[in-house]
Protein backbone atom coordinates (compact mmCIF):
# COMPACT_ATOMS: atom_id res chain seq x y z
CA UNK A 1 0.00 0.00 0.00
CA UNK A 2 2.80 2.43 0.81
CA UNK A 3 4.29 2.38 -2.68
CA UNK A 4 0.93 2.67 -4.38
CA UNK A 5 -0.13 5.79 -2.45
CA UNK A 6 3.13 7.73 -2.72
CA UNK A 7 2.39 11.02 -4.54
CA UNK A 8 -1.22 10.02 -5.25
CA UNK A 9 -4.16 12.31 -4.58
CA UNK A 10 -7.25 10.95 -2.84
CA UNK A 11 -10.70 12.35 -2.14
CA UNK A 12 -12.43 10.81 0.86
CA UNK A 13 -16.08 11.57 1.55
CA UNK A 14 -17.47 11.23 5.07
CA UNK A 15 -13.97 12.03 6.32
CA UNK A 16 -14.67 14.23 9.34
CA UNK A 17 -14.95 11.21 11.65
CA UNK A 18 -15.16 7.43 11.85
CA UNK A 19 -13.91 5.16 9.11
CA UNK A 20 -13.51 7.94 6.54
CA UNK A 21 -11.29 9.95 8.87
CA UNK A 22 -9.12 6.93 9.70
CA UNK A 23 -8.71 6.03 6.02
CA UNK A 24 -7.65 9.61 5.30
CA UNK A 25 -5.10 9.52 8.12
CA UNK A 26 -3.64 6.23 6.82
CA UNK A 27 -3.43 7.60 3.29
CA UNK A 28 -1.54 10.64 4.58
CA UNK A 29 0.91 8.41 6.43
CA UNK A 30 1.42 6.45 3.21
CA UNK A 31 2.45 9.61 1.33
CA UNK A 32 -0.80 10.60 -0.41
CA UNK A 33 -2.34 14.05 -0.72
CA UNK A 34 -5.79 13.80 0.84
CA UNK A 35 -8.90 15.95 0.49
CA UNK A 36 -11.08 15.26 3.52
CA UNK A 37 -14.68 15.93 2.48
CA UNK A 38 -17.85 16.01 4.55
CA UNK A 39 -21.22 17.76 4.56
CA UNK A 40 -20.54 19.42 7.91
CA UNK A 41 -17.73 21.81 8.79
CA UNK A 42 -14.97 20.21 10.81
CA UNK A 43 -11.56 21.12 12.14
CA UNK A 44 -8.98 19.58 9.81
CA UNK A 45 -6.15 20.14 12.29
CA UNK A 46 -7.82 18.03 14.96
CA UNK A 47 -8.83 15.44 12.35
CA UNK A 48 -5.20 14.87 11.37
CA UNK A 49 -3.60 15.61 14.74
CA UNK A 50 -0.78 13.24 15.54
CA UNK A 51 -0.08 12.48 11.88
CA UNK A 52 3.41 13.75 11.04
CA UNK A 53 3.00 15.13 7.51
CA UNK A 54 3.55 18.21 5.42
CA UNK A 55 0.48 20.39 6.18
CA UNK A 56 0.00 20.95 2.43
CA UNK A 57 -0.79 17.27 1.94
CA UNK A 58 -4.20 17.59 3.61
CA UNK A 59 -7.12 19.78 2.64
CA UNK A 60 -10.72 19.98 3.83
CA UNK A 61 -13.89 20.47 1.79
CA UNK A 62 -17.45 20.98 3.02
CA UNK A 63 -20.36 20.16 0.76
CA UNK A 64 -23.44 18.02 0.28
CA UNK A 65 -22.54 15.17 -2.09
CA UNK A 66 -26.19 14.99 -3.17
CA UNK A 67 -25.63 18.35 -4.89
CA UNK A 68 -23.81 18.10 -8.23
CA UNK A 69 -22.54 21.69 -7.96
CA UNK A 70 -20.86 20.80 -4.65
CA UNK A 71 -19.30 17.73 -6.27
CA UNK A 72 -18.02 19.79 -9.20
CA UNK A 73 -16.50 22.20 -6.68
CA UNK A 74 -14.91 19.28 -4.81
CA UNK A 75 -13.25 17.94 -7.98
CA UNK A 76 -12.19 21.45 -9.09
CA UNK A 77 -10.76 22.25 -5.65
CA UNK A 78 -8.77 19.02 -5.66
CA UNK A 79 -7.41 19.62 -9.17
CA UNK A 80 -6.53 23.23 -8.36
CA UNK A 81 -4.64 22.21 -5.22
CA UNK A 82 -2.94 18.99 -6.40
CA UNK A 83 -3.28 19.07 -10.24
CA UNK A 84 -4.67 15.52 -10.40
CA UNK A 85 -6.95 13.12 -8.63
CA UNK A 86 -6.24 9.38 -8.41
CA UNK A 87 -8.41 7.79 -5.75
CA UNK A 88 -11.99 8.26 -4.55
CA UNK A 89 -13.10 6.68 -1.29
CA UNK A 90 -16.86 6.94 -0.77
CA UNK A 91 -17.08 6.54 3.02
CA UNK A 92 -20.04 8.87 3.54
CA UNK A 93 -22.95 6.80 4.82
CA UNK A 94 -26.05 7.44 6.86
CA UNK A 95 -27.79 4.92 9.10
CA UNK A 96 -31.43 5.68 9.92
CA UNK A 97 -33.05 3.04 12.14
CA UNK A 98 -36.75 2.82 11.37
CA UNK A 99 -39.84 0.71 11.67
CA UNK A 100 -40.36 -1.07 8.32
CA UNK A 101 -44.12 -0.43 8.66
CA UNK A 102 -43.75 3.33 9.16
CA UNK A 103 -45.23 4.95 6.04
CA UNK A 104 -44.35 8.54 6.95
CA UNK A 105 -40.72 8.37 8.06
CA UNK A 106 -39.05 8.58 4.66
CA UNK A 107 -36.03 6.66 6.00
CA UNK A 108 -35.70 4.51 2.88
CA UNK A 109 -35.72 7.53 0.55
CA UNK A 110 -33.15 9.35 2.71
CA UNK A 111 -30.91 6.27 2.87
CA UNK A 112 -31.07 5.70 -0.89
CA UNK A 113 -30.39 9.38 -1.56
CA UNK A 114 -27.39 9.61 0.78
CA UNK A 115 -25.86 6.14 0.50
CA UNK A 116 -26.54 5.38 -3.16
CA UNK A 117 -27.38 8.46 -5.24
CA UNK A 118 -24.71 10.67 -3.63
CA UNK A 119 -22.11 7.92 -4.16
CA UNK A 120 -23.15 7.58 -7.79
CA UNK A 121 -22.97 11.35 -8.36
CA UNK A 122 -19.47 11.65 -6.87
CA UNK A 123 -18.26 8.54 -8.71
CA UNK A 124 -19.53 9.78 -12.08
CA UNK A 125 -17.82 13.16 -11.84
CA UNK A 126 -14.64 11.60 -10.45
CA UNK A 127 -14.61 9.06 -13.32
CA UNK A 128 -15.03 11.80 -15.93
CA UNK A 129 -12.05 13.62 -14.45
CA UNK A 130 -9.97 10.43 -14.48
CA UNK A 131 -10.93 9.69 -18.10
CA UNK A 132 -9.52 13.10 -19.06
CA UNK A 133 -6.30 12.21 -17.22
CA UNK A 134 -5.98 8.87 -19.04
CA UNK A 135 -5.11 10.66 -22.27
CA UNK A 136 -1.70 11.31 -20.69
CA UNK A 137 -1.33 7.78 -19.34
CA UNK A 138 2.03 6.08 -19.81
CA UNK A 139 1.78 2.47 -20.98
CA UNK A 140 -0.78 0.68 -18.80
CA UNK A 141 -0.50 2.90 -15.73
CA UNK A 142 -3.64 2.75 -13.60
CA UNK A 143 -4.90 6.30 -13.26
CA UNK A 144 -7.94 5.97 -11.02
CA UNK A 145 -9.51 3.85 -8.29
CA UNK A 146 -12.94 4.06 -6.68
CA UNK A 147 -13.51 2.45 -3.30
CA UNK A 148 -17.08 2.27 -2.01
CA UNK A 149 -17.62 1.42 1.66
CA UNK A 150 -20.71 -0.61 2.32
CA UNK A 151 -21.76 -3.07 5.01
CA UNK A 152 -22.56 -6.69 5.70
CA UNK A 153 -26.04 -5.29 6.37
CA UNK A 154 -26.51 -5.60 2.59
CA UNK A 155 -26.80 -9.37 3.06
CA UNK A 156 -28.44 -9.56 6.48
CA UNK A 157 -32.01 -9.11 7.63
CA UNK A 158 -32.17 -6.67 10.53
CA UNK A 159 -35.74 -5.32 10.81
CA UNK A 160 -34.94 -1.82 12.13
CA UNK A 161 -32.10 -1.45 9.62
CA UNK A 162 -34.10 -2.12 6.46
CA UNK A 163 -33.37 1.27 4.79
CA UNK A 164 -29.63 0.92 5.43
CA UNK A 165 -29.60 -2.72 4.30
CA UNK A 166 -31.44 -1.91 1.07
CA UNK A 167 -29.17 1.04 0.26
CA UNK A 168 -26.04 -1.07 0.92
CA UNK A 169 -27.31 -3.91 -1.29
CA UNK A 170 -27.98 -1.37 -4.05
CA UNK A 171 -24.52 0.15 -3.51
CA UNK A 172 -22.91 -3.27 -3.97
CA UNK A 173 -24.63 -3.63 -7.34
CA UNK A 174 -23.80 -0.05 -8.29
CA UNK A 175 -20.12 -0.76 -7.61
CA UNK A 176 -20.14 -3.90 -9.76
CA UNK A 177 -21.90 -2.03 -12.57
CA UNK A 178 -19.43 0.87 -12.41
CA UNK A 179 -16.49 -1.52 -12.51
CA UNK A 180 -17.76 -3.18 -15.69
CA UNK A 181 -18.69 0.14 -17.33
CA UNK A 182 -15.45 1.91 -16.45
CA UNK A 183 -13.30 -1.01 -17.58
CA UNK A 184 -14.07 0.01 -21.17
CA UNK A 185 -12.81 3.55 -20.53
CA UNK A 186 -9.86 2.84 -18.21
CA UNK A 187 -8.59 -0.42 -19.81
CA UNK A 188 -8.26 -1.76 -16.29
CA UNK A 189 -10.99 -0.76 -13.90
CA UNK A 190 -10.41 -0.56 -10.18
CA UNK A 191 -13.70 -0.27 -8.34
CA UNK A 192 -13.85 -1.90 -4.94
CA UNK A 193 -16.56 -2.92 -2.55
CA UNK A 194 -15.34 -2.80 1.04
CA UNK A 195 -17.15 -4.04 4.12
Amino acid sequence: MLNYLQNKTAIITGASNGIGMEIGRKFLLAGANVVFSDYVKFDLESTISGVAIDPGCAHSFYGNMQDKLAINNLIATTLNKYEKVDILVNANRTIIPSNPLDEKGGALEKSISQNLIATLNVSQLFAKSVIKQTKNRKNSEIVGSIINLTSIAANQTIPDMMPYSVSCAALNQLTRSLAVSLAKKWNQSKCYISW
